[in-house]
């Protein structure tokens, strides 16, 4: 837009007028004395996902504003209008102190409301289909609600605020609300952490995207269970809070009249409470506590996000610079007193599930949040029947490939030992505290190399080789009957690796030297007699290592054991009791202090034992507060009775299974060999295991690696749990998991040929078999060329082309059991026939054979011959120097017989494999203005290297054979830091290979400076200084040349200018031309004299439906946007010769004549400097 002289500064008078009416009255629904407003309230989607995952997300916090503060005992008359609204609706009145406030239901019948203290009304936000719709009425006696919304004019909101006085204040984002008292106003002007209100919501924006993102909540999802809702927490301060703040179903709060602590600043305290709505249901395992843990994960990784090596001295987890002090706390309870993790303190525990992440990664905390949403939405989930680390080793593993069993156990972690089995069985790599794997005396040396966080950093066996420690290792079996295990093989793997295979000869077995790391081992679990053993990991540490395995004979299936939970205040989970027959133990374990609060001290739940005879041999009575949290471990047989009393039977759980009478306080349960049997609903326990049975085959089912192993304890947990039934049940399910169970140990292999005599292309199959016929029948299949001969897994064969192969079968349970099968191929041709072998990238020769017909044979690629080959008297060809013409394995290779006239015959496509030899690498080294040369390095695809610059191709440089080029005599062409300079590689046909651009350093050899005095508008002279270099000196207004200067000794001088420079809004500048007339340097001019700094910014009206918007801006703002109703929703086109700028397809962001719009301008150091309001027409 130009404007004509002097109606401009009229209407840029009228703009910033215009500007502050708008601005004054647009933060809030304005209060009218004595009308009867109406509000239309939006609902919200019913987040059922997240319910049943136990977030909460602050997503009950979300609540709408009246636009109003109600003083204390002044009526306020509401009512609900929606016929179809249904729904209850529940209006609070809300200050800065819960005992001072109150919330009522609206109906659609008028009612009066008041309170007897100030208060702003705020209407909890439905979750239904139908949205409620709001008439009140409001008088002079109300104020209206200051609310500042992102990107509103913060001087106007608290010019508002002072002039009303008002009591509070409303700050209104995507995420979140924050209610703030007017005791904040002063501090809210001159926050310790914002520069501004933007800055704060900025901040806490950021926040909330981060946690979302580590919970795996996504707007747009590609699974339903991790949609996030556009819910918003509501911050507030409460002066009779809990602690120094809280977070609750409906609101997140600091104890206090203040939130400026919290809310209104940055810190751990915000941080900390909001991630309690980012916690699950999983933290119902009461084997491990994480209650103000979990929630501190995400603090801590916001922390790291934006503090990075400073969180060693400024963040939480480090306790604020004493990072020294909480190591050795955490070594101490890890390595030094073995205290289980469940008895770490807080931060203790928050350092271990960091140390946990930070292995596995942040996608793998993502992981674990999204599939635990995914089980907590399947029906019949009961979070107590999980373990935490159980879930937290499954989905961190998946991630990363990772196995955490070792360290889980290492600091008294609970898992399952069917979890523990299916991470070992995955082919994960183990992984272990660096302190458990390196010498004391090298610790700290390998943290610093390896740039670990802490001694106790996860580290696997691969990422220690660099250490180039080693050290020997031996095993010690303790079986009570080495028959059992004598003969068959100890395997040691990391990850798919397998690192030793060791015949078990004796009950000491030496494994040698190994690198220092950690190892999973890989036994036999006995042969007629299955046993558990208590070591799965060798760690090398030491020079010598020494590890102890004891066998324990399998009494029962773990299958079997069951496990009570106890369920209190909130359905927390206090105490469990499991039965494991295996062990004949029963494991009770309270791990609360306060079962259920509103029992005291009352008997709450009380556990007992009765053998054989009836007589009570062990009792746990549980009140409902101050227990003391205990382990015992009573002995319990087939027979034994369980008899447990419950206050609120409804929360006594066995499992998933149906087998607690809730209607009685008091159920007794018998112990059999299937499992536990309630004496007074008789469930069938044999019932109960089948279900239990099947569940687990499926798994073994799912997992081949599993399935192939013939060391996997769960198939003897299969079988163990099978062999209890009754017939015919147990013959039943013997026979239909028969390829799931046990095998024997392979002791021979026999394959259905010898040998194969075979034509080009004929096909058949190795058929093997294993003995004994129990065994694992498991084979693999391999050719010794697959150019002759392919096999795939099944033993299915292909022949390929002439030749003599090898077939090898191999046994997977025992790999010393091997079975070769020769291979001659044999191909008869046509008179015309045309082979080619595959060809592997970089090999010197392509061969294959030809016919009769064919006289000679030719090379094509993409098209085009390219060689002849050498042809042999015996059919076969030779082309030599392949390597030469097949550069990339996608190129179109053929292979084409022609006779003595050259006539093609045949033409068949040859198949390459392998790595591209293509090498169009192109470097060049920085180059420092003056320098007579250009250096760097080319790839062989490259032919010549070519200097241009400035878009011309202006030298070819001198290429040598080691890949090295140079330039020389290029100071001539490269003279200015400004320049384009680039490297370009061209082919044999000068073809454009690649192209680089080059970095260049010093100062330009051009003087092409010119400076000008200040311009004031009127003055009839310009006057300045030019470089050397520079020929001419001319002056542009507003985009056009207008004169040209008088230049002498390195002045220069316009004149008679006063008529082409009329207003501060033109664009005044001083343009530098050389001797061709090439400009080669411009500066602006400021045209008043007196501002330092032109931030000009102007606008035309706008009328709706317009797809434009154009204006001006001062030549110190370098950005323009478009805000409408508080969003940027564009970055302006600008033009930095006539400084115009311009928005485009407006029309489909401005929809109504009452948004709010505004022009930003913003400074190179990207800060807002100048708003205009747009008058929409």
């Amino acid at each position: 837009m130009k404007l004509q002289k002097g109606a401009g500064m009229k209407k840029i008078q009228a703009s910033l007028l215009l500007m502050i009416l708008i601005v004054l009255g647009g933060f809030a629904q304005q209060v009218h004395a004595d009308s009867v407003q109406t509000k239309s309230l939006y609902v919200l989607e019913k987040p059922t996902w997240l319910d049943n995952a136990g977030i909460s997300k602050g997503i009950y916090h979300d609540k709408q504003d009246l636009g109003i503060i109600l003083p204390a005992n002044v009526q306020l008359e509401i009512r609900q209008t929606n016929p179809d609204f249904q729904e209850r609706l529940t209006m609070e009145l809300l200050n800065d102190d819960s005992q001072k406030e109150k919330s009522v239901n609206i109906t659609s019948n008028w009612q009066v409301v008041s309170n007897a203290y100030t208060a702003v009304p705020f209407i909890d936000t439905t979750f239904g289909k139908e949205a409620p719709v709001l008439e009140y009425k409001v008088t002079n006696t109300m104020k209206t609600l200051p609310i500042y919304h992102k990107g509103d004019n913060e001087a106007a909101f608290f010019q508002q605020w002072d002039n009303s006085n008002a009591e509070f204040a409303l700050i209104y984002s995507k995420y979140f609300q924050t209610f703030v008292p007017k005791k904040d106003k002063a501090y809210m002007k001159r926050m310790r952490d914002f520069s501004s209100i933007d800055g704060l919501i900025d901040y806490y924006t950021d926040v909330f995207e981060t946690y979302n993102k580590l919970d795996g909540l996504s707007f747009t999802p590609e699974n339903p269970t991790d949609k996030n809702i556009s819910n918003k927490y509501f911050m507030k301060a409460n002066a009779h809070g809990a602690g120094a703040a809280y977070y609750g179903g409906d609101h997140t709060a600091q104890n206090s009249d203040s939130l400026a602590d919290f809310y209104l600043s940055k810190g751990w305290g915000g941080l900390h409470e909001i991630a309690h709505g980012y916690q699950g249901s999983f933290m119902n395992d009461s084997s491990f506590n994480v209650g103000e843990v979990w929630n501190n994960i995400y603090a801590a990784a916001y922390e790291k996000k934006t503090m990075g090596t400073r969180i060693f001295q400024d963040g939480w987890l480090y306790n604020y610079g004493d990072k020294p002090g909480m190591e050795r706390r955490v070594i101490n309870l890890w390595q030094t007193t073995h205290t289980p993790v469940n008895n770490w303190d807080v931060s203790s525990k928050l350092l271990a599930m960091v140390t946990l992440q930070n292995k596995a990664g942040d996608d793998a905390f993502i992981l674990f949040n999204k599939e635990h949403r995914k089980m907590a939405n399947t029906p019949g989930y009961e979070p107590s029947n999980h373990y935490l680390l159980d879930l937290i080793s499954r989905y961190y593993g998946q991630a990363s490939g990772f196995d955490f069993t070792p360290t889980i156990l290492s600091f008294g972690g609970t898992m399952s030992t069917q979890q523990q089995e299916d991470n070992r069985s995955r082919n994960y790599k183990p992984v272990a505290p660096i302190t458990e794997l390196v010498p004391a005396s090298q610790l700290t040396t390998i943290q610093n190399r390896l740039g670990l966080e802490t001694p106790f950093a996860l580290v696997d066996t691969d990422q220690l080789a660099s250490s180039e420690l080693s050290g020997s290792a031996m095993i010690h079996l303790k079986i009570d009957d080495f028959s059992q295990l004598e003969g068959q093989y100890l395997v040691l793997t990391n990850g798919t690796k397998e690192i030793k295979r060791v015949k078990i000869t004796s009950k000491d077995l030496n494994i040698g030297t190994l690198p220092n790391g950690i190892y999973t081992i890989n036994l036999p679990t006995g042969k007629a007699v299955k046993y558990s053993f208590d070591t799965h990991y060798l760690r090398v540490k030491e020079a010598t290592n020494d590890v102890t395995v004891t066998y324990t004979a399998k009494k029962a299936s773990p299958l079997i054991s069951q496990t009570i939970h106890f369920l209190g205040l909130g359905d927390g989970e206090f105490a469990t009791a499991i039965v494991d027959l295996n062990k004949e133990k029963l494991t009770m374990a309270l791990t609360s202090t306060s079962p259920h609060v509103y029992f005291g001290s009352t008997e709450y739940a009380k556990l007992e034992i009765l053998d054989l005879n009836n007589n009570v041999i062990y009792t746990k009575s549980m009140s409902g507060s101050g227990t003391v949290p205990s382990k015992d471990t009573p002995t319990i047989k087939v027979g034994y009775k369980v008899r447990v009393y419950h206050a609120e039977p409804v929360r006594l759980k066995v499992d998933n299974l149906p087998i607690v009478n809730t209607a009685q306080k008091t159920n007794t349960f018998t112990v059999t060999k299937a499992g536990l049997v309630n004496d007074n609903l008789r469930n069938n326990a044999e019932e109960d295991l089948v279900a239990r049975i099947h569940t687990l085959a499926e798994m073994i089912q799912a997992n081949p690696l599993i399935v192939n192993n013939d060391y996997a304890e769960v198939k003897d947990d299969l079988l163990l749990a099978i062999d209890v039934l009754s017939e015919p049940m147990k013959t039943t399910l013997l026979d239909r998991y028969v390829t799931l169970l046990p095998k024997e140990a392979a002791t021979s292999i026999e394959t259905s040929v010898n040998q194969i005599q075979a034509g080009d292309q004929d096909s058949g199959q190795v058929i093997a078999t294993i003995s004994p016929s129990k065994a694992n029948q498991a084979v693999t299949y391999q050719s010794s060329d697959s150019e002759v001969i392919t096999v795939d897994a099944s033993g299915n064969w292909t022949a390929k082309g002439a030749g003599e192969a090898v077939i090898t079968v191999t046994s997977v349970s025992n790999p010393e059991l091997v079975k070769t099968i020769a291979v001659q191929i044999t191909t008869v041709l046509t008179p015309e026939g045309l082979t080619a072998k595959q060809y592997n990238m970089g090999d010197a020769k392509l061969t294959g054979t030809f016919g009769t017909g064919i006289s000679y044979v030719r090379l094509w690629i993409n098209g085009k011959a390219v060689t002849q080959a050498i042809t042999k008297a015996d059919g076969t060809y030779e082309i030599l120097n392949a390597a030469s013409y097949i550069i990339k394995p996608t190129d179109k290779i053929e292979v084409v017989g022609v006779d003595t006239k050259y006539v093609e015959k045949n033409r068949i496509t040859v198949t390459a494999s392998g790595e591209s030899m293509f090498d169009d690498t192109l470097t060049v080294d920085s180059y420092e203005i003056g320098s007579d040369t250009v250096t760097g390095t080319f790839g062989k695809s490259i032919w010549k290297v070519r200097l241009w610059v400035n878009g011309k191709a202006v030298a070819q440089a001198t290429t040598n054979s080691d890949g090295s080029y140079t330039f020389t005599n290029v100071a001539g062409y490269i003279r200015m830091t400004s320049d384009e300079v680039e490297i370009v590689g061209v082919d044999t046909q000068y073809t454009e290979v690649k192209r680089i651009a080059a970095t260049l350093t010093g100062t330009s050899t051009i003087d092409n400076t010119i400076t000008a005095e200040t311009y004031r508008i009127g003055d009839e002279k310009l006057s300045g200084n030019y470089g050397k270099d520079v020929f001419k000196v001319r002056l542009w207004v507003n985009g056009k040349i207008i004169t040209q200067a008088n230049t002498s000794s390195g002045e220069y001088t316009f004149t008679n200018i006063a008529s082409f420079v009329a207003s501060p809004l033109d664009v005044v500048q001083v343009v530098a031309v050389d001797s061709q007339y090439k400009e080669i340097n411009r500066i602006d001019i400021d045209t008043t004299g007196l501002a330092l700094y032109n931030y000009v910014l102007t606008t035309e009206d706008y009328t709706l439906g317009d797809s434009k918007i154009h204006g001006n801006y001062g030549k110190d703002i370098t950005e323009v946007k478009l805000s409408v109703g508080g969003q940027i929703v564009q970055t302006a086109t600008v033009d930095k010769k006539t400084r115009n700028y311009s928005f485009t397809n407006v029309d489909t962001l401005i929809t109504n004549n009452n948004a709010s719009v505004r022009i930003i301008g913003y400074n190179a150091q990207h800060q807002e400097v100048k708003r205009l309001a747009l008058n929409i027409e």
